[in-house]
């Protein structure tokens, strides 16, 4: 817990505490009596808090970061009003499952980390810009991330293409219409996404093997380009938008080039973004007429942090049918992060949390679900399991309702698809709970 380092600390005067009523960062108003903490080791211990958390997600953060001293309340009710403050505001906030003490609130393409903690005396409210994803990678805990940031709406859906589905499964829904005018189609080997003459391939992972490449000078990015990219799209020249960036490890894993379309098979200029995730490559291609056209549909393409063409990931978005959820859906992970003592450097112990979730669905319209997870630290953990049963209703396609879930409540599950090589991921975001995400698989 961030409280091991604090406690670490030194006391330092109070002179650089001083009342505060809203976030800069995000604008919303703060609870009464809230503080806005100044002191330099105080933000020293918060921010390398925060900055590890985020490395582990996947995550940057920038040099925009805000240290606050909330009212401590038995219900926590300060950190509900922080909450609610950013909902109020337009803000989406996502808990990451593992870890429920911080998460991500996102709004107009701005994301910013939030954590709370409790101390002795004192509830924490930590604030830091996210400045974009290491590597291109997030973490199991925050799955779908950046969230729902700016997720497009899917306003209609029609059944299966059966010539270009995924082979494995028996799903109802192949094809996706977002309000913003964007159509995504499931294929054997990516998900395409068109509007008018662009086109994004969003392709299923691929395994990614360093040792392919590795002392031999060539780059990750010039390695799929040239093993995937360049036979699939039959390209005829390679170039780079490096920004004047002469350092190969400061350099977007980025290539672009003309070549000819999948789908049209018309001359076309394209380009590639690679991001990977442990042990996988993803690969997003997108092709337009000419290298303007695709210039102005994407302009950040090539940033290392926040490219818009990577950000097309969100189009990965199918419906769901009452029949498509029959079975066994399972999530889980685990992560542990060690600690040390800010001032001697020595080893501060270790916590750990893990956590799964199976969902039951019958064809019958009933469910079962139980919630098992360890939290705590390393040789004391704290176990919980919960276990619910009740009635399952689609409300469209887009929307679960359970029966019968914590204290006996009916919970809304907003809920879709997101394929990958084989299969499909079901997710499901609690309506009526801020940042409850699960992330399942098909078991059986």
């Amino acid at each position: 817990m961030l409280l091991l380092v604090l406690q670490c600390l030194p006391a330092v005067g109070q002179k650089n505490v001083i009342p505060a009523t809203q976030s800069t960062l995000t604008g919303i108003t703060l609870p009464n009596n809230t503080k806005l903490d100044k002191r330099v080791l105080i933000r020293a211990a918060a921010k390398t808090h925060m900055d590890m958390e985020a490395k582990d997600s996947g995550l940057l953060l920038g040099d925009m970061y805000e240290i606050y001293q909330l009212p401590l309340t038995p219900d926590h009710s300060s950190s509900d009003s922080v909450l609610t403050a950013l909902e109020s505001l337009g803000w989406q906030v996502q808990v990451n499952e593992r870890n429920n003490k911080w998460g991500i609130a996102a709004k107009d393409r701005r994301r910013v980390m939030l954590y709370f903690e409790d101390a002795r005396d004192l509830s924490w409210l930590y604030l830091a810009e996210i400045t974009g994803s290491a590597a291109g990678t997030a973490s199991p805990g925050m799955t779908d991330m950046p969230l729902q940031t700016n997720a497009p709406i899917p306003t209609a859906t029609t059944k299966n293409n059966p010539s270009s589905m995924v082979p494995a499964g028996n799903y109802q829904f192949s094809t996706s219409h977002f309000d913003d005018g964007w159509v995504s189609t499931i294929h054997t080997d990516y998900v395409l996404v068109q509007k008018n003459e662009i086109r994004v391939y969003l392709f299923y992972g691929l395994p990614y093997d360093a040792a392919a490449f590795s002392g031999t000078g060539v780059r990750a990015r010039d390695y799929y380009w040239d093993s995937y990219v360049a036979s699939n799209f039959h390209t005829n020249s390679k170039l780079y938008r490096d920004g004047g960036e002469v350092v190969s490890s400061f350099q977007p894993d980025y290539v672009e080039g003309s070549g000819v379309d999948l789908v049209s098979g018309q001359k076309t200029y394209m380009a590639m973004r690679l991001n990977i995730a442990p042990n996988t490559a993803i690969l997003t291609v997108a092709t337009a007429p000419d290298e303007k056209a695709l210039l102005a549909q994407f302009p950040n393409a090539n940033d290392r942090y926040n490219s818009d063409l990577s950000a097309m990931s969100r189009y990965n978005k199918f419906a769901v049918a009452p029949s498509d959820l029959t079975g066994t859906w399972q999530s889980g992970g685990t992560q542990m992060t060690q600690w040390y003592n800010t001032v001697t450097g020595n080893d501060a112990g270790a916590t750990s949390a893990a956590s799964s979730a199976t969902f039951h669905f019958y064809n019958n319209g009933t469910y079962t679900s139980t919630h098992n997870g360890a939290t705590g630290v390393v040789g004391a953990l704290n176990t919980f399991q919960q276990e619910y049963k009740g009635a399952c209703t689609m409300n469209g396609n887009w929307e679960i309702s359970l029966t019968k879930r914590f204290e006996g409540k009916t919970e809304i599950m907003l809920c879709h698809f997101e394929v990958i090589r084989g299969g499909r991921v079901l997710h499901l975001f609690n309506k009526n709970a801020v940042g409850v995400h699960y992330a399942l698989g098909l078991v059986q």
